[in-house]
């Protein structure tokens, strides 16, 4: 099912999964890209983020579910990751290929406030593409909607 928010898919030693508006936000634009960037401007996107540190693989979570990439972000008290979803619902229930929603998670003493300043930092590189500009996806600074 495209978009769904899965509360129980745990990684070990995160935090987590969280869904905040900012999360949300950022899901509808990364859902906006199938089949219109590859993986190293998914990275380029984040690498500005003045908190990125690295990519992880496919992690395997607690209900079996490999995700696409976790993009992990150092803050004032500990690390953020965003946990990136594959591209494989071919049912396309709402609109979208992306099964599941974006999931974010924590590891130390995180605010939300930071979670959601990595969020909407990414999200706005993310909008800043080409391929999304010529589509007219917008990023827009207001809250996200909740999907």
């Amino acid at each position: 099912m495209s978009n769904k928010k899965v509360a129980d898919s745990r990684l070990s030693t995160w935090k987590g999964p969280i869904f905040h508006n900012s999360t949300l936000h950022l899901h509808r634009v990364y859902a906006s890209f199938e089949g219109l960037i590859d993986s190293a401007e998914i990275e380029a996107a984040a690498v500005p983020v003045r908190q990125f540190q690295r990519r992880s693989g496919q992690e395997v979570a607690s209900d079996n579910y490999i995700g696409f990439w976790t993009l992990v972000f150092a803050v004032n008290g500990g690390l953020v990751a965003v946990r990136l979803p594959r591209f494989d619902d071919k049912e396309r229930e709402d609109g979208t290929a992306t099964d599941r929603c974006i999931a974010v998670y924590t590891m130390g003493n995180v605010f939300i406030e930071e979670v959601d300043r990595v969020a909407d930092d990414f999200r706005l590189n993310l909008a800043k593409h080409p391929a999304l500009v010529k589509r007219n996806v917008v990023a827009e600074d207001q809250p996200a909607a909740v999907l």
